[in-house]
């Protein structure tokens, strides 16, 4: 029996030896300030860029300004460096775009990529003519790429860039801050839950949403944040069409809207079979029990 034992331990420690795969100690929750808008976890590049030729909805969205700007600022990043050099770095990261608020009304992203394997002297002796600054006792480099401004900071097994400075020093303030932030718990569960095989995983932190949305449109959007605090989506795209599915994090010692439902059970639904098969737009909600969802609204309600 001792023997039987003693041999499946063995069995057990040689299959841990052999996974050799690098783990990072830098947690993306350790460096996302509170003012985070959103973040995008992509999850295989190589499969973005090439269903990015074939998906119309993709080859659109990689059009607006911060998805472009990303992909033009990595491209940059990865030019001083061999082609092999940039495949081992991306294979063994964790590859991430952030958005965080800069400002009045200002919203800057910033690019994270966190791998055990780098080397800051060897990454940084292949950019020319690197600036350095020094903000709180760390460095910021920066220089130019295609006559763009870009900032770079590298430290332990995290790499930061983004065109804005300022929006450095404000994860590098965080980093340094011993103090866990208690609203990306939210983050952290709902990354648990995430689809690994879906090329992009996005976070959006609702409760930054509401001033975000109406730094642009005039109307009010504040019910966006009482919707919960994460929100998780996983994105497929196909050719025509782009599928976010996901998971809306709202625990139940806050108030939000969700909790409403929580008790309640769908009924059947009539109204779908005297829709017209031309119609535009349609959402429907069927409730079981009207008056519990009145008397879960109320306890809504008083906790507000």
């Amino acid at each position: 029996m001792f023997r039987k034992l003693g041999l499946l331990i063995f069995l057990i420690s040689a299959i841990f030896a052999c996974d050799d795969k690098p783990t990072s100690a830098t947690q993306i929750e350790d460096l996302l300030p509170a003012n985070t808008l959103w973040l995008a976890e992509l999850n295989d590049w190589e499969e973005l860029k090439s269903k990015k030729e074939d998906s119309r909805v993709l080859a659109i969205l990689s059009q607006f300004e911060t998805l472009g700007d990303f992909e033009a600022s990595l491209n940059s990043l990865a030019a001083p460096l061999a082609e092999d050099s940039l495949e081992a770095l991306i294979s063994n990261s964790e590859i991430y775009l952030s958005a965080v608020l800069a400002g009045a009304n200002r919203y800057h992203w910033v690019g994270i990529i966190i791998s055990p394997k780098f080397a800051s002297k060897s990454l940084f002796k292949a950019y020319p003519n690197l600036e350095e600054i020094e903000y709180a006792g760390e460095k910021i480099y920066r220089f130019l790429a295609d006559d763009k401004e870009f900032f770079l900071h590298q430290k332990d097994d995290y790499l930061l860039f983004s065109p804005q400075g300022i929006s450095l020093e404000a994860l590098i303030r965080q980093k340094a801050s011993a103090t866990k932030l208690p609203e990306f718990a939210g983050l952290i569960e709902s990354r648990k839950s995430r689809n690994v095989k879906a090329p992009v995983n996005v976070y959006l932190k609702l409760d930054q949403w509401s001033d975000y949305v109406t730094s642009f449109s005039s109307s009010s959007h504040s019910f966006i944040g009482k919707m919960g605090d994460w929100l998780l989506l996983d994105i497929e795209s196909e050719k025509h069409y782009l599928i976010a599915t996901g998971l809306l994090s709202h625990p139940p010692e806050k108030p939000f809207f969700p909790q409403c439902l929580a008790d309640l059970r769908s009924d059947q639904m009539e109204a779908p079979k005297i829709v017209p098969i031309n119609v535009a737009y349609w959402l429907h909600m069927s409730l079981g029990n009207a008056g519990q969802m009145q008397r879960s609204y109320r306890k809504y309600l008083e906790k507000d």
